[in-house]
């Protein structure tokens, strides 16, 4: 029963990742990618995927919050109140599952309240996306209320969050799990995060040029001959991976991390970098400055939320973004930077 409810997870997670990926005109290829990295690294034979993973808290919760998530971007387009009343629903059910995701969508709601009120200035209005949030968020708050009187507040907020600081955990194993985390603010690692970023964004920049020249010289104009494109465009990293697995997979003759160093970690970081996170919040920046400029945009408010979300997600792993449940909304922010 179990992998069955991970399978479940994982398709909504990847069914969720595709709709929101709609919202941001991307067609149906560039909609259909960041589902597909998904769904590539959900089954990564680790405690970190979606059918058996570490937490199904963790699973649940990426879905979930998603799923709210989707509604926001639905409210900022349509400003009915019926979906920011389930997003609102849906956070309230986050925070009840995984606190970190629970802030996020927290956050986002509290953003697409301020948003909407920018894009029609009604006071009313206002006061019931309020009034809506606040009833969503009731069994939320009813829940933490009865953890509270019968657990205390301490033990709600401080000892059951381990990464706080002062806390066993943190005294005795933080200086193992945080350099794994990349929860850390090592200049030389924030330097190097930030390369692999720079080489993800130009690889590709360069995928992405080849395939319009092609698109453009040969005249290809239906969907199947552009996919196909796409993937010829591909053809050196699937190479680049199969000669380094297949002839070099110990590595060469007294170096045994050649192969690695030199194919396969260059690969990866082109891919996915792990300095990914800075590219999100560089996302989010420019996002919410598009909206002091043209705050009547819904497209703009929908492209902030996301940035939001996903920043606020990520976080826990700066660096390294290893945990396929923290990177769901990831996933939708590289095609669209």
């Amino acid at each position: 029963m179990l992998y069955v409810f991970g399978l479940a997870l994982t398709i909504g997670t990847a069914v969720a990742t595709f709709e929101i990926a709609r919202f941001f005109n991307l067609g149906l290829v560039g909609s259909t990618v960041p589902a597909l990295f998904l769904l590539v690294e959900a089954f990564y034979p680790f405690i970190y995927n979606f059918a058996f993973p570490y937490s199904y808290a963790a699973a649940l919760a990426a879905f979930l919050g998603l799923a709210c998530l989707y509604f926001a971007l639905r409210h900022a387009s349509s400003l009915r109140t019926l979906h920011l009343g389930l997003a609102a629903l849906l956070g309230g059910l986050v925070i009840l599952t995984k606190q970190e995701i629970g802030f996020a969508c927290l956050v986002l709601l509290g953003f697409e309240i301020a948003a909407s009120y920018l894009l029609r200035r009604s006071m009313s209005e206002l006061l019931r996306n309020i009034a809506v949030c606040f009833a969503g968020l009731l069994p939320a708050l009813a829940g933490y209320a009865g953890f509270v009187w019968k657990l205390s507040a301490k033990m709600i907020f401080f000892e059951n969050w381990i990464s706080t600081p002062g806390t066993y955990f943190m005294r005795t194993f933080a200086k193992i799990t945080m350099p794994l985390q990349g929860f850390r603010f090592v200049p030389s690692e924030l330097l190097e995060a930030m390369e692999f970023t720079l080489l993800g964004v130009t690889l590709w920049a360069l995928v992405a040029c080849v395939v319009v020249s092609a698109v453009k010289k040969l005249g290809l104009s239906s969907l199947s001959s552009i996919v196909l494109a796409t993937f010829a465009s591909l053809s050196p990293m699937w190479v680049s991976a199969l000669v380094s697995v297949t002839l070099f997979p110990w590595g060469v003759v007294g170096d045994p991390g050649w192969a690695t160093r030199f194919l396969l970690i260059p690969l990866i970081q082109g891919i996915c970098p792990k300095g990914i996170f800075f590219l999100v919040l560089f996302f989010t920046i420019h996002a919410l400055w598009k909206l002091l400029r043209t705050p009547s945009s819904a497209l703009v408010v929908q492209e902030a939320g996301l940035g939001i979300y996903a920043s606020l997600v990520a976080v826990r792993q700066m660096m390294e973004l290893q945990p396929t449940l923290f990177k769901s909304a990831v996933f939708l922010i590289f095609p669209l930077s």
